[in-house]
């Protein structure tokens, strides 16, 4: 039922705030912008060969040799929608009359407003303009989906964002309206995000999982044959003969999963068509077939190694568990409920400090459960399995968010149908409310508090987009952003060529790469750098984010520097590295170091110390240093260590356990301070960073030697050292 309410507005009303919303999004998502710079680390990557495409008639480079140096890489073997996408946009015009760069600064931001524009259409198709409205507002001002789409994250979710949400409204309309036509379009959007995204499999089983769910029901088989098969078929068959690492091949987890249910879909709907099965029996064929299926798996895989890695698969999944490297990563880390809530909630928004205790109420969060809700009513009251769908979605996006810190961003559109669903509802609800029934004789009583609730949503959720949209910015011109006040940007870039806002480490350490090393220097860092080095120090490297040699790179580090020359086959004759370079959140990547190092076995930690107290004692002063439950103390006399440091456990305010580290990790090698007991081995090391306690299985690798003591006991030359950042040549024989 339409509301009456609406009905009266002029008819195309829902197209004017279709435009004031994706203005909205678009301002929200346009604050990184001030920086001038791209945020994070694989966008530097990826703008560097879309530039290229745009400057090279469309051609990617045969061999990229600034990664996996000498070797290279292969960049056409990758998904292409990122690269490609973007500079088709670009050179038809559609720059805005800025250089590339600028164009793909703002690029994510107008995708991620574009996207509020296609979630309407979704939500319309799924229940009702009013519905698509809000959902579209929703989206534009939800921080889970704001954070892969403002401006400076030029990479994949963005794009992703877009043909997502079109193979979802194709497929919708496809199955509503029973027209192969849009599911042809669904299938070719579908194609489209598996060549843009890794994460495009999540929507290849969501889809499928719909699918599987109407058979099991025995539900719409026509309706699914001419949008399910399409929109499942066409992706797959696209993908065969591409040579890129795509996720939608047909012996791919999410390939085996959509091929499987194809199958079943023509088997069901042959087996209708011809007779193969008695009428009263075909609610009966597909469950058993699944069951046959699962059972040929199970005693297949103690056969034949092909069903066991079927089933190793499914499961690794369905558990989302990743490999040893991924689990490193910040985010590929688990997520949680609480992350999910603080992007969904309106915790940022500092609106209103009166009214404080109401605004936890306002979180989309709460809305889209409730619309859950709603939905299982639904379909117990009205029998309409269309909803199964934005159900699926709901769980299965809390699924993977919770599998993958990453995939909060998933999490966005089905938030966003599921809480505008609520408050079209709500609002559905109380205008055509029979006041009679509820004993009132004025709509006042009805329209005061509705208005106030949307007025009160609407100010909360923009202001918290608002203040979580301020504070995204560029990974590389931190950790000193108190010197971008007022709006200031971390680089000038003009025909090409940038210039650094002086003070900026990472900066000053690239530009003397690219101003003081001769340019096919090699320089070797952890991996996270690497898309710097090659974008912004034009400088080739080993190993980056998207490439491997990360286990090398994890046994050259943690490797004893009395073992350097076995580190030498690979490091120069393989690699020929020239540099080492040392950043200041290396020490807290430690532990992802050794673990990789060890396959998993082994996790060494190093605890950063800040200064909290200070003692006297006799003519020495004592100071505190504090980590959590830790704490060192160490004795000074003019401004030298004169005495063993202790460290400390505490425990509700009590110092439990005392042991002192008699060694001290420093610029000349590691020096003993002391023979007291009781001890415990390791160093402490001061630093420019801090103070820092070196488990002793640290304590001679080369990674401590760079780190903290300034390459002692190895052939290099520190070359650069802005305290949070140093740079060491490697002196070959």
């Amino acid at each position: 039922m339409r509301i009456k309410f609406l009905q009266k507005t002029p008819k195309y009303w829902h197209i004017v705030l279709l435009f004031g919303i994706f203005l909205l999004a678009f301002w929200l998502r346009s604050f990184p912008a001030r920086y001038n710079e791209l945020q994070a680390i694989d966008p530097f990557y990826l703008y560097r060969m879309s530039e290229y495409v745009v400057n090279h008639n469309f051609q990617l480079p045969e061999i990229d040799t600034l990664r996996n140096y000498p070797f290279g890489t292969y960049p056409w073997k990758e998904v292409f929608m990122p690269f490609y996408f973007p500079a088709v946009i670009y050179v038809l015009g559609f720059g805005w009359g800025t250089d590339y760069f600028h164009f793909a600064l703002i690029w994510p931001a107008v995708l991620g407003a574009l996207a509020t524009i296609i979630m309407y259409f979704v939500g319309k198709e799924m229940f009702n303009k009013e519905t698509g409205i809000l959902s579209a507002f929703i989206l534009a001002v939800l921080p889970a989906f704001i954070t892969r789409t403002s401006a400076g994250f030029f990479e994949k979710e963005p794009i992703a964002g877009v043909f997502s949400l079109l193979s979802i409204y194709f497929f919708i309309r496809a199955y509503k309206n029973s027209d192969i036509r849009h599911g042809i379009l669904g299938g070719i959007s579908l194609f489209l995000l598996t060549q843009s995204w890794g994460g495009s499999s999540y929507f290849v089983v969501l889809l499928s999982g719909f699918v599987l769910t109407l058979l099991l029901l025995n539900k719409d088989i026509n309706k699914l044959l001419k949008s399910a098969l399409p929109v499942l078929v066409i992706p797959i068959i696209l993908n065969q003969p591409l040579p890129s690492n795509i996720f939608a091949r047909i012996y791919s987890t999410s390939g085996i999963l959509a091929s499987a249910t194809v199958v079943l879909l023509i088997i069901r709907y042959l087996s209708e068509k011809y007779s193969l099965v008695k009428k009263e029996q075909l609610s009966y064929l597909v469950p058993s077939l699944l069951g046959l299926g699962f059972v040929t798996l199970l005693i297949g895989s103690m056969f034949f190694e092909e069903f066991y890695n079927i089933i190793e698969k499914f499961y690794a999944y369905v558990t989302l568990r990743p490999n040893v490297a991924l689990s490193t990563v910040a985010e590929s880390q688990p997520g949680s409920w609480n992350a999910i809530i603080s992007v969904t909630s309106t915790s940022f928004s500092s609106l209103t400090p009166q009214l404080e205790f109401l605004r936890p109420y306002f979180s989309v969060w709460i809305f889209a459960v409730f619309g859950l809700l709603l939905l299982f009513y639904k379909i117990y009251k009205a029998r309409d399995y269309t909803v199964i769908l934005p159900i699926i979605w709901f769980i299965s996006a809390i699924w993977g968010a919770l599998g993958f810190i990453r995939l909060t961003f998933i999490i966005g559109p089905p938030f966003a149908l599921l809480s505008a669903f609520t408050l079209s509802w709500i609002l559905e609800k109380s205008l055509s409310a029979d006041l009679q029934k509820i004993h009132l004789n004025d709509k006042r009583y009805i329209y005061i508090p509705l208005a106030a609730i949307f007025i009160l949503f609407a100010m909360l959720n923009i202001d918290n987009a608002y203040a979580y949209s301020r504070g995204l910015g560029p990974s590389i011109c931190f950790p000193n952003p108190d010197i971008l006040i007022d709006g200031k940007k971390c680089i000038e870039y003009n025909d090409g060529n940038w210039t650094y806002k002086k003070g900026q480490p990472w900066y000053e350490a690239l530009d003397y790469l690219r101003t003081n090393t001769t340019e096919n220097s090699v320089v070797l860092s952890w991996w996270d750098f690497g898309y710097w080095f090659e974008t912004r120090g034009n400088r080739p490297t080993v190993t980056d984010g998207g490439w491997g040699n990360r286990y090398e790179t994890a046994i050259f580090f943690t490797t004893e520097v009395k073992n350097w020359n076995e580190t030498l086959p690979w490091l120069r004759d393989k690699h020929n590295v020239s540099y080492l370079l040392m950043d200041y959140t290396l020490p807290g990547k430690y532990g992802a170091i050794s673990k990789i190092a060890t396959n998993g076995e082994m996790v060494i930690g190093m605890f950063p110390f800040r200064r909290n107290q200070i003692y006297s004692q006799g003519n020495k002063t004592v100071y505190e240093f504090t980590s959590g439950p830790y704490a060192v103390w160490i004795p000074m006399e003019n401004d030298r260590i004169a005495g063993t440091p202790m460290f400390l456990i505490t425990q509700n305010g009590q110092y439990v356990q005392k042991s002192y580290v008699n060694d001290i990790c420093t610029t000349n090698g590691i020096i003993t301070v002391g023979n007291e007991t009781p001890g415990i081995k390791g160093c402490i090391a001061v630093s420019g960073l801090g103070i820092y306690y070196i488990p002793p299985e640290a304590e001679h690798t080369i990674f401590t030697s760079l780190m903290f003591m300034d390459g002692y006991g190895l052939p290099v030359e520190k070359v650069f050292d802005n305290t949070l950042i140093k740079i060491y040549k490697i002196k070959y024989k």
